[in-house]
């Protein structure tokens, strides 16, 4: 059985390693990108699973990769872990009203 598919779009590459060990500990295959334009070369070819996502990245922004696939009709269902540093972006973003993991976590440290 085909294991699924994480998309990591992070630009720190010690975040990176991180999250692809747990990922690949639950039974995902990672994919990583490292800057916003790659990302969304990416998810024109492939559709994952989840998407972890950083909001500050080079050459475009997690904010508008997050926009473009709650407005494609093939990624706006999948579900995205958004990574920030910088809570006030976090909150400024739209939750889906039709995703069932719509709710947050920020952290304050």
């Amino acid at each position: 059985m085909d294991k699924p598919i994480a998309l990591i779009v992070e630009d720190d590459r010690d975040i990176v390693a991180l999250f692809r060990h747990v990922l690949d500990i639950a039974g995902y295959q990672t994919e990583i990108v490292l800057d916003g334009r790659d990302a969304m070369d990416r998810l024109g070819i492939l559709t994952p699973n989840i998407v972890l996502l950083d909001l500050q990245l080079p050459r475009l922004s997690g904010v508008q990769i997050l926009k473009n696939m709650r407005d494609d009709e093939r990624l706006k269902r999948i579900p995205v872990v958004v990574i920030t540093a910088y809570a006030p972006i976090a909150d400024s973003l739209p939750v889906e009203p039709t995703c069932s993991c719509s709710s947050r976590w920020t952290s304050t440290n």
